[in-house]
């Protein structure tokens, strides 16, 4: 029973995360958001740079996610195709974070709580980035009882890089970029 609990929980998961999700959108949607009192983004959104900086952290956010996504396998990750775990991924993505979907969505989130005028979405929007920290702390526990070398991952930052040096490979190909054009 246990076996089969364990092969089914992403599907269960999936399911059980959709329909609360829904149920949730639509209370807030019927309940809330009609009294929400209205707010002013934490940023200007009529400022050029402020929109340029609001879209460069939802699409990277978005591309962080839907990259990560497809590197773990659609169909695994929703649990459709049940294959016993034998890897950890640690390449690409997650060559820099722990949970760069997570991550990615984060980035998206965070930039719909910058740009919110709504205190209900604003409220809504921190719910959904704590359920992902909660989540992805949830996720660490299950992959430790699952992988004997799980704690060679915590080299990596948990959503976001936090050593320099990873911020010298991301960075370091555009900056030595710009010094060659540079010297052109």
């Amino acid at each position: 029973v246990n076996n089969l609990l364990d092969q089914r929980y992403r599907v269960l998961y999936n399911i059980i995360s959709i329909l609360t999700l829904v149920l949730v959108e639509i209370t807030i949607a019927v309940f809330f958001i009609p009294n929400g009192l209205h707010i002013l983004p934490f940023l200007d959104k009529s400022i050029f740079l402020t929109q340029i900086f609001y879209y460069i952290l939802y699409f990277s956010g978005l591309a962080f996610a839907i990259g990560s996504f497809i590197q773990i396998n659609p169909l695994k990750f929703l649990g459709i195709l049940q294959i016993n775990p034998s890897d950890l991924k640690t390449g690409g993505f997650y060559r820099f974070s722990r949970h760069p979907m997570y991550a990615g969505f984060t980035l998206v989130l965070l930039t719909i709580f910058l740009t919110s005028t709504n205190s209900v979405n604003s409220i809504k929007v921190l719910g959904y980035i704590t359920y992902l920290i909660v989540g992805a702390r949830c996720e660490e526990n299950r992959l430790k009882k699952s992988f004997e070398g799980y704690e060679l991952i915590y080299t990596r930052g948990f959503f976001f890089p936090y050593r320099i040096r990873h911020f010298k490979i991301i960075f370091g190909g555009l900056i030595h970029k710009l010094k060659i054009k540079k010297k052109n």
